[in-house]
C-alpha cells in the first residue's frame, strides 16, 4: 500500500475528533485535536493552545444538547454561546477568521433541531466565510460532501465511511491551500 497523504492522514484525525466525541473520550480528543492541528500546519504551541479551547466546545455541544433535551432553552442557547467564545479563541489563537464559527454555532443548533434547510444555509455560510468567495465552488462542494456524505456517515457511526467523506472533503481543500496552512474546521 502506498504512502498516506497529508489530506488522508487530516480526513482520519477528523474522523476520529468525531469518534472520540461520541464516546466521550476525552483525553483522547485533546492529543488527535493536536495531531489534526499540527498536520494542518499549525506549530505545536498553537496546536496546543487552540485545542484546550476546541475540546471545551465539544463539551458545551453535549450540554446544549442535554438542555434541548430537557426542554431548556436557555440553558442550551446559555451552552451555544459559550461554545461560540470558544471556537472564538480557538480561531484567534491560530491567527484564522473569526466569522466561521458564528454559522458553525448555526448549523449544529440546526443539526440538533432537525432543520436541514438551515443546516445546509449555515454550512454553506461558514464555508464561505473560511474560503472566501473567490474559492465559491470549493465552498459549495465542501458544504455537499458534508451534508450528504459525511453526516449521514456520522449518524450511523460508519468510521471508515466518514473518513472516505472526509478524504473528498479535505482532498479538494488542501489542492486549494497547496502548502500554506489549511483553514481549520472541526
Amino acid at each position: 500500500m502506498g504512502e498516506v497523504s497529508r489530506y488522508q492522514r487530516i480526513a482520519r484525525l477528523h474522523c476520529l475528533l468525531w469518534k472520540y466525541h461520541d464516546e466521550k473520550k476525552w483525553a483522547h480528543l485533546k492529543k488527535t485535536c493536536i495531531s489534526f492541528l499540527l498536520t494542518l500546519g499549525y506549530s505545536s504551541v498553537l496546536s496546543r493552545k487552540a485545542s484546550k479551547h476546541i475540546v471545551k466546545t465539544f463539551e458545551f455541544s453535549d450540554l446544549a444538547r442535554n438542555s434541548q433535551l430537557k426542554n431548556h432553552f436557555s440553558g442550551e442557547n446559555s451552552a451555544y454561546s459559550k461554545m461560540e467564545k470558544e471556537f472564538l479563541m480557538s480561531h484567534s489563537i491560530l491567527k484564522q477568521q473569526t466569522l466561521s464559527p458564528k454559522y458553525k454555532i448555526q448549523w449544529i443548533k440546526a443539526y440538533r433541531h432537525g432543520n436541514p434547510f438551515k443546516i445546509f444555509y449555515y454550512l454553506f455560510k461558514e464555508h464561505i466565510s473560511l474560503f472566501g468567495m473567490q474559492n465559491f465552488f470549493l465552498a459549495l462542494r465542501s458544504t455537499l460532501v458534508l451534508f450528504f456524505l459525511a453526516y449521514p456517515a456520522h449518524y450511523f457511526h460508519s468510521w471508515k465511511l466518514l473518513t472516505k467523506s472526509f478524504e473528498f472533503y479535505w482532498g479538494a481543500i488542501s489542492r486549494a491551500y497547496s502548502n500554506d496552512e489549511i483553514p481549520p474546521q472541526f
